[in-house]
């Protein structure tokens, strides 16, 4: 979310190619009236690359039968916590 003081209009661009983002900002700031022109970028946790990685290491595990079943005694919460338990 993006903080505005009294309630001044905002335009939000999303651009494609960040390389122009200089070159937009540079320009709107010419225009009369105003006050700030502010990046924003979106947090990445990972890479596309490292998320496709994960994806193919998990499928190649499934495929050599290494994977968690979930007992027919236990809750789906249940299940979760024994799985998340160990990756903290």
């Amino acid at each position: 979310m993006i903080a505005t003081t009294m309630n001044e209009p905002q335009l939000i661009v999303s651009v494609s190619d960040a390389s122009m983002l200089k070159s937009l900002k540079n320009a709107i700031l010419l225009l009369k009236g105003v006050n700030s022109v502010k990046e924003i970028h979106p947090k990445t946790e990972m890479s596309e690359k490292e998320f496709f990685a994960k994806l193919d290491k998990s499928i190649a595990s499934m495929e050599n039968g290494i994977c968690d079943e979930m007992d027919a005694n236990e809750s789906g919460a249940e299940f979760l916590n024994r799985i998340l338990c160990r990756t903290k």
